[in-house]
């Protein structure tokens, strides 16, 4: 990285185990000119080209991560980034506290401790020291990216936690692991989390929207304590808030898109906020999913209409019923082979066909596969068969070996045929 000017960063030190660390702020544009990658944590040339080759190939294509990063810069006004850790070494930071005060009425206590311990000043960095990032590495990689695809906010301030490196044997070991520590233990974000608060991801925009505002969702249709594809048999809830969120995931990008132009406005849906008349189309277009599912079952339709209070989940899961809809496996199967026919023939078409698909699990694709007749009970292993032999059937996917074999392993019958396909038009 080339040499850089002097700089002045307002920051607060701070001690944390054997760390002696500065947390300042600084602009993205400075971000971006100033910090590197932490390469230098290796002496061997090859293993240090792994971090590089590991930012580069964090996802395929253009949809890899710092990509994605930094079209999220670029394209969200509420954007925002928790702070980053930085590794310094070389050249000269130095550390200028500064005289604080305080007005009378504060506490004179905090303030004095901030003072004697020269907690408040300045770091400053000479333009001769190597910056890398410990944490953070893909939002690094996502700021650099943005202002070489057209720029980026450059009056946003980010919050960079800088740590000292000595570029010694020892030095070089501790930071190492710190920079485990630090990836290593960093929890991401779980759907749960996403589900309840994500604002920019679509799906789960769309899952909030209808728990609150339809009648056929608010009223206790969807489970929103459960956050497992799981649901009991004498539920009223017709699936959990995840199976929701699932379903929707499924659908939007074949189903509920009806134009190139949509497609490519929904692989940007995940990280960036759609305008709200777009979320008000896609709203439409889910409902649009679940009104032509319930046409496909009059059982369903009646239950989305009478609400959990006519018990009709739990007769829909009686074992002399065995209601596929009224299971999150068969919500999903559905979903995914209505998806794949709309992506063919429109969500229209994909609808008025899954009218043909059998609901009933003591009929294939679902007899020993995922219900068990003789014990009248879920087979929890064999959702993703179930999904795949509805594919197969609606003829998404082709009678291959493997597929063949699938079959005959769960049924325990070597010479099993694949199910009839569907006459779906």
């Amino acid at each position: 990285m080339a040499m850089m000017g002097p700089i002045l960063l307002p920051a607060l030190q701070g001690q944390f185990g054997a760390w002696v660390y500065y947390s300042a702020i600084m602009p993205l544009s400075e971000v971006k000119d100033r910090i590197g990658f932490a390469r230098e944590l290796h002496r061997n040339e090859r293993l240090s080209e792994l971090i590089q080759r590991q930012l580069q190939d964090s996802g395929s294509g253009k949809w890899n991560r710092a990509s994605a990063i930094a079209q999220y810069l670029r394209a969200n006004d509420g954007r925002f980034f928790n702070a980053i850790v930085v590794g310094i070494y070389g050249g000269e930071p130095v550390w200028h506290p500064f005289d604080i005060s305080a007005r009378p009425e504060f506490d004179r206590v905090n303030i004095d401790y901030l003072a004697e311990q020269e907690r408040v000043g300045f770091l400053e960095l000479r333009g001769t020291e190597r910056l890398f990032a410990l944490d953070g590495q893909h939002r690094v990689a996502g700021i650099k990216r943005a202002w070489a695809n057209g720029g980026a906010a450059g009056g946003d301030i980010l919050t960079v936690l800088f740590v000292p490196h000595s570029n010694t044997e020892e030095g070089i070991q501790r930071t190492r692991r710190l920079f485990v520590d630090l990836n290593k233990r960093a929890v991401p974000v779980g759907t749960k989390d996403i589900i309840i608060l994500d604002e920019v991801d679509l799906p789960a925009i769309l899952t909030r929207r209808l728990v609150d505002e339809h009648d056929w969702f608010s009223r206790g249709q969807v489970d929103i304590e459960r956050f497992t594809a799981t649901i009991p048999r004498n539920s009223d809830a017709l699936f959990s808030i995840a199976t929701l969120y699932n379903v929707i995931k499924r659908v939007l990008p074949s189903a509920l898109a009806s134009s190139a132009e949509e497609k490519n406005e929904i692989k940007d849906a995940f990280s960036i906020r759609l305008p709200e008349v777009r979320i008000d189309h896609y709203y439409g277009r889910a409902l649009a999913y679940f009104r032509g599912l319930a046409d496909a079952n009059p059982q369903l339709r009646q239950y989305m209409e009478e609400g959990p209070e006519s018990g009709i989940a739990v007769v829909a899961r009686n074992p002399d019923v065995r209601n596929v809809l009224f299971r999150p496996v068969g919500q999903v199967s559905f979903a995914t082979a209505i998806a794949g026919l709309a992506a063919r023939d429109g969500l229209e078409a994909a609808l008025q066909a899954a009218q043909s698909f059998p609901t009933d699990m003591a009929q294939s694709p679902f007899v020993h596969i995922i219900w068990e007749p003789t014990q009248q009970k879920m087979i929890s292993s064999g959702s993703g068969l179930a999904t795949r032999l509805l594919k197969y059937m609606c003829g998404l996917e082709p009678a291959t070996d493997r597929l063949r074999n699938s079959y005959r392993t769960a049924l325990r019958n070597d010479t099993a045929q694949l199910p009839n396909r569907l006459d779906i038009g």
